[in-house]
């Protein structure tokens, strides 16, 4: 009786979700037309084209989920391969990978932008950023990059949500945990989530110090969570498949200092936003002027 309820509540869920997103497309049909254009005319190329990228001739022939995604410190990607088991496929990867990204952007920018045309316009600085070129040139990468952009939105609504109730940090924590072993760089994401929040709290609703100092304060212990968890995944997964060594890691954290973060920044992120060097044959001067245009 108890399985045959527990059925039957889930059909219902599942009937009521089903109907909302019918009513919400067709709500916004006009908008979805024109993100489904955005994707098409920024990623055509790529969608309609398979190009082998680096570390495919490792992934493309694995028959299980690779353990070089945990000795990378990516527990996330992990588990994530073990149902997209090879990311390699032409057109569908991809795709699948941007409309999880326009669902992150819907779950962070929905309720607050209430202008049509900001609508229209934040869009495109979000789906065509210059940097999102370079990691989609990873196909590996791709499932994780959509999984953990969604997570990481989703995340940052419950960490928002934690200056009245703090019992939504600890979903946050651990989506934003499963975010950074997705991809580390989805932590830069959090952060650029979690300051866009704070901006319009203190900008457009004109909250008041007393709130803002809360948002702040949640804010910090939703990333100290979040690494927290991050790290103990990590740990996890390297004693439950067997592995002891993270070179990849070990790499960044001896040659990463402040002051060679600075330099490539200088020397090297401003050449290729500005065309004068390529990124894997990539030539993103033009994303540059479509982000810049936006703005």
């Amino acid at each position: 009786m108890n399985i045959r309820r527990f059925y039957y509540n889930t059909d219902r869920f599942a009937e009521r979700c089903w109907t909302e997103i019918v009513s919400y497309a067709h709500a916004n049909s006009t908008f979805l037309l024109f993100a489904l254009g955005v994707i098409l005319c920024s990623y055509s190329y790529e969608l309609f084209n398979q190009t082998l990228s680096i570390d495919d001739e490792i992934l493309i022939w694995s028959a299980v989920p690779s353990q070089a995604w945990i000795r990378q410190g990516r527990w996330g990607m992990y588990l994530i391969s073990c149902i997209f088991i090879n990311p390699c496929i032409p057109f569908a990867t991809l795709f699948l990978t941007l409309v999880l990204n326009a669902v992150a952007f819907l779950t962070v920018f929905r309720n607050f932008v209430k202008s049509r045309q900001c609508f229209f316009l934040l869009f495109p600085l979000f789906i065509a950023m210059p940097v999102s070129y370079f990691a989609y040139t990873f196909n590996s990468l791709l499932p994780g990059l959509g999984v953990g952009s969604v997570c990481a939105a989703i995340a940052v609504r419950f960490a928002s949500m934690a200056r009245t109730r703090w019992l939504f940090l600890l979903p946050a924590m651990i989506l934003g945990a499963f975010a950074i072993g997705c991809y580390q760089a989805m932590l830069n994401l959090l952060m650029l989530f979690c300051l866009f929040f704070l901006i319009y709290d203190l900008v457009v609703r004109q909250e008041t110090m007393r709130v803002i100092v809360r948002q702040i304060l949640a804010y910090f212990l939703f990333g100290v969570g979040a690494l927290a968890f991050y790290y103990v995944g990590d740990r996890l997964a390297m004693k439950v498949s067997g592995n002891t060594a993270q070179p990849y890691l070990d790499n960044f954290s001896v040659q990463f200092a402040i002051f060679h973060l600075l330099k490539i920044f200088f020397h090297f992120v401003w050449n290729v936003y500005t065309g004068a060097t390529k990124i894997y044959g990539l030539n993103l001067f033009s994303q540059g002027i479509l982000f810049v245009g936006c703005m």
